[in-house]
């Protein structure tokens, strides 16, 4: 299991590193033989951690994307293969958006941490 953190630091890119994790997610999100994220939105608290699953011999990425749907490079859980998975931890509010760069089109998902 790939394991990152995200941080986000005032009018700089966003940073992702290794971190070590209490095992316990805040979201499960499924990347799917059909090219979906399901669910395709997720809310979780500031320092949650979403895990993604990969159900089947399909490959997908966990890629961040901007508006335009252009890689910000916030974070990229390169390639997941099959029955893989993908961890990541928020540590800053906001939206979240990504994608998967083989499959694009659709399947795009949005992470919501932390706010009101």
């Amino acid at each position: 299991m790939r394991r990152t953190s995200l941080a986000v630091m005032a009018a700089l890119p966003l940073a992702a590193g290794a971190c070590a994790s209490s095992g316990a997610a805040d979201a499960a999100v499924t990347m799917t033989g059909a090219a979906r994220f399901e669910p395709a939105g997720v809310t979780i608290p500031v320092g949650g951690t979403v895990v993604w699953h990969n159900d089947g011999v399909t490959r997908h990425t966990v890629t961040a994307i901007d508006e335009a749907r252009a890689p910000t490079g916030a974070f990229d859980s390169g390639v997941v293969e099959g029955t893989g998975t993908f961890e990541l931890t928020f540590d800053e509010p906001g939206a979240y958006t990504y994608t998967c760069t083989i499959h694009g089109g659709e399947m795009v998902g949005v992470v919501s941490v932390g706010g009101s």
